[in-house]
């Protein structure tokens, strides 16, 4: 989950607060995450130690270093100081999330929920988390909630799509992420949905809402790869390879669009081509097992004076994940182990 730049939110607080001299701790010369902004938060909590502004400007400090010991510590004081603050809530929310804590995240949404019955924001977020940690009835409840509130609103929509989707209902996946779409021509994640719920069913309508996407965010590296995969899905390899070219473009460390344009050229026999695309994948991520799986392949392949490589990178794919059986087979069948 993106960290929530909470931090700039404080500043005009901080200011009003603290006057000056705070004004002086929250500018640009210090910085929102650094040791001098965290020392010059705790300076003017010890003058001002009843000011809860201070502790969760410190907290948002320290989240974004993650050290969350210190962030839970200080947003808890926080709250203790103003326990009716929203935003405060919704912050240590993002700190649990993001520090494997999904309970006490829930919790501290539940409670911001009741203290904001109609907030649509505490809402959404309330559900995201709920999707989040897969309690899918509980987010679509939430998402009732909203719509009893508030009954055109895309996001609500969205999350129930994202609900559906999960249960396997496709049908009233498809029909909410519509509903969102209708509600908001802009949201491209409504529209991208759509066409993986539809290429799923292999209906080439999907083409158009990936071309959705494109036009709203001509970068959107998703679209990109699902419109590569569309072409590769009709065996259209030229095309597909043109779009996993663009995502790596925009993207370098996106392993699945070198992957499969891996893929395209072992099944064209173009090992040398193939060896390429998964010892790129490997540079940009060591920690890329498909690819120095496929890496190993493509070398078995190429010549037996490549046999020695391809059993290293085979080998190198079983050490990262020993549970890999095509890795493990392809050593048994160069006799690099024994059975």
């Amino acid at each position: 989950m993106v960290k929530q730049l909470f931090y700039f939110s404080l500043l005009l607080v901080l200011v009003a607060a603290c006057g000056t001299e705070s004004s002086k701790g929250v500018s640009g010369d210090i910085g929102a995450t650094g040791v001098p902004f965290i020392d010059s938060m705790t300076q003017l909590i010890n003058k001002r130690p009843g000011n809860a502004a201070l502790y969760a400007a410190r907290a948002e400090a320290f989240y974004k270093r993650d050290n969350c010991e210190m962030a839970i510590r200080d947003m808890s004081t926080a709250l203790n100081l103003d326990s009716t603050n929203i935003p405060f809530h919704h912050l240590l929310a993002d700190i649990f999330i993001d520090c494997e804590q999904s309970l006490p995240a829930i919790r501290t949404l539940e409670r911001a929920a009741t203290l904001a019955p109609d907030s649509i924001h505490t809402l959404l977020k309330l559900s995201e988390f709920q999707f989040i940690v897969q309690q899918y009835n509980e987010s679509m409840q939430t998402v009732n909630r909203i719509l009893k509130i508030q009954p055109a609103n895309a996001e609500a929509f969205f999350m129930l799509g994202q609900n559906f989707r999960e249960l396997g209902d496709t049908t009233k996946a498809i029909n909410a992420y519509q509903r969102c779409t209708d509600l908001d021509a802009q949201h491209t994640d409504g529209w991208l949905n759509l066409g993986l719920l539809y290429e799923r069913r292999k209906n080439p309508v999907a083409l158009k809402y990936y071309d959705n996407v494109l036009k709203l965010d001509s970068l959107n590296r998703e679209a990109m790869f699902a419109k590569a995969m569309y072409y590769m899905n009709r065996y259209d390899d030229d095309t597909a390879l043109e779009y996993f070219k663009k995502v790596v473009a925009f993207d370098k460390y996106y392993q699945d669009a070198y992957i499969n344009s891996g893929m395209i050229y072992l099944a064209r026999a173009d090992y040398k081509k193939a060896l390429d695309q998964f010892t790129i994948c490997t540079a940009v991520d060591p920690l890329a097992t498909r690819a120095y799986y496929y890496r190993g392949l493509s070398l078995e392949k190429m010549s037996k004076d490549s046999l020695q490589a391809a059993i290293a990178s085979y080998k190198t794919a079983l050490g990262q994940s020993p549970s890999y059986q095509e890795a493990k087979d392809a050593l048994l069948r160069l006799g690099a182990i024994k059975n």
